[in-house]
């Protein structure tokens, strides 16, 4: 029913990052997140390749409470790709989705990569898509 680092989203200057980048960001473990969060965007994990219906919901609340899109960074292999679908569906019933990055995307650069292993000269690549 948790998820790794909602604690963070009361704070105000996590909340005003958040909304300037018009997504909250859902990602599988709590290493990902952690990696996002040192690369300056805040996420949350739902510490398995699958959402739960309690971990839509809340997730759904927040983005609708903050006017953002939930965007899934799950990783790149088969597992994440699975669960991205599942996520996907599940949090389509709760607010609007997105997917962050996927493995064609600039030319297969990620492909079969794990989030927690973006490099800081990777992170602009991908926030420029978000933004787009």
């Amino acid at each position: 029913m948790e998820l790794f680092g909602q604690q963070r989203l009361a704070a105000a200057e996590v909340r005003e990052i958040v909304q300037g980048l018009r997504h909250l960001l859902v990602v599988e473990g709590p290493n990902d997140a952690i990696r996002l969060d040192l690369l300056g965007a805040p996420a949350v994990a739902v510490c398995s390749n699958r959402i739960t219906r309690e971990q839509a919901e809340k997730v759904g609340r927040w983005c609708r409470e903050l006017g953002v899109t939930a965007t899934l960074l799950f990783n790149l292999d088969a597992e994440g790709a699975a669960g991205a679908q599942q996520a996907v569906v599940e949090l389509a019933k709760h607010c609007p989705v997105r997917l962050g990055w996927s493995r064609g995307m600039q030319g297969g650069r990620f492909a079969g990569r794990q989030l927690e292993s973006l490099g800081a000269e990777e992170w602009p690549l991908l926030a420029e898509r978000l933004m787009a």
